[in-house]
């Protein structure tokens, strides 16, 4: 009944080095995961994973704008009219 854990190739625990492996994942960051995994990747696909986030930074950059405009409007009109401009009333 007093069996040993498995050992692996070099002779550690399997369990053990599983943990450990998984423990250093999770302390890398995202872009530390990231520059590793493209290193592995062929000089193409490099280039298609650069791509990738060129378009990842211009569609960040255009919501970023599209949210930017309705405030500028807005300020904008604050500046050209006052509260007594107004040709409504606030019922």
């Amino acid at each position: 009944m007093n069996q040993k854990p498995p050992r692996g190739a070099s002779g550690g625990f399997v369990g053990l080095q599983t943990g450990i492996a998984l423990c250093n994942v999770f302390r890398m960051s995202t872009v530390e995961l990231i520059a590793q995994k493209t290193r592995a990747l062929p000089a193409e696909l490099q280039q298609e994973a650069l791509h990738y986030v060129d378009y990842l930074l211009t569609r960040q950059a255009e919501i970023t704008e599209a949210r930017e405009w309705p405030r500028f409007s807005a300020e904008q009109l604050a500046t050209q009219y006052a509260p007594g401009d107004a040709i409504y009333d606030q019922d």
